[in-house]
């Protein structure tokens, strides 16, 4: 279940955003988001440093793409 609060900067987001790129969506909704939330978001691999989606994060792309139509891309 995603938070109301993280759900209002998925819609504040999805707004002015212009990419369905999921790393440029996720920077600028964590970006805004208090620590409390910051933390249900994945971090990258501490060596590959690559992107790692954890659930919350699938959820959150299924919220978007339900809400605007549009799919993100990772």
């Amino acid at each position: 279940m995603i938070p109301e609060k993280v759900e209002e900067k998925i819609r504040e987001v999805m707004s002015y955003a212009e990419t369905d790129d999921w790393l440029t969506v996720k920077k600028e909704i964590v970006r805004s988001l208090p620590w409390k939330y910051r933390t249900l978001f994945s971090r990258r691999h501490p060596i590959t440093k690559e992107q790692q989606l954890n659930d919350f994060e699938l959820e959150v792309i299924k919220r978007w793409e339900e809400l605007s139509g549009r799919g993100l891309y990772i």
